[in-house]
């Protein structure tokens, strides 16, 4: 039994082919019936269309979260990679810096111990001075003396 949109309807369409056709077609003609099954196949299409766009739609969004995880896990692997590089980078670099600041500490202190060399060989020279100019003055004191 067809409800009152139906009965709407099929008197709209009894209207539009008596108008464009020039044809009187009851309620009760065949051809009707070919219309409602339409109308029937075309509403459990559109039914089944959108049961299957909702299974698409699920299983692109456990699509998107299976590449989402992918995408974090592969970001986390580079990430891993690129702390490992710099950690390795950074250990060289640092080693490197060591190795030059060894070098010029040693650099400097061979030329300190070779000023402190330079300063003992002065200090003896001194001492030797001093010890001459000791003996010359008590030499002469005793010249003087006696």
């Amino acid at each position: 039994m067809a409800g009152p949109d139906e009965s709407l309807e099929l008197e709209e369409l009894i209207a539009t082919i008596a108008k464009h056709h020039g044809v009187a077609v009851g309620k009760d003609d065949p051809i009707l019936i070919v219309h409602t099954m339409i109308r029937h196949l075309l509403n459990d299409s559109a039914r089944a269309q959108g049961e299957a766009l909702q299974g698409f739609q699920a299983e692109l969004e456990a699509a998107s979260a299976r590449w989402g995880e992918g995408q974090k896990t592969v970001a986390e692997r580079t990430l891993t990679a690129a702390v490992t590089a710099s950690t390795g980078k950074v250990h060289e670099i640092s080693e490197n810096a060591g190795l030059a600041i060894r070098r010029e500490v040693q650099g400097a202190l061979r030329q300190q111990q070779s000023l402190l060399v330079q300063v003992r060989r002065t200090a003896w020279m001194s001492l030797t001075a001093s010890v001459i100019a000791l003996t010359a003055v008590s030499a002469l004191t005793l010249g003087l003396l006696l």
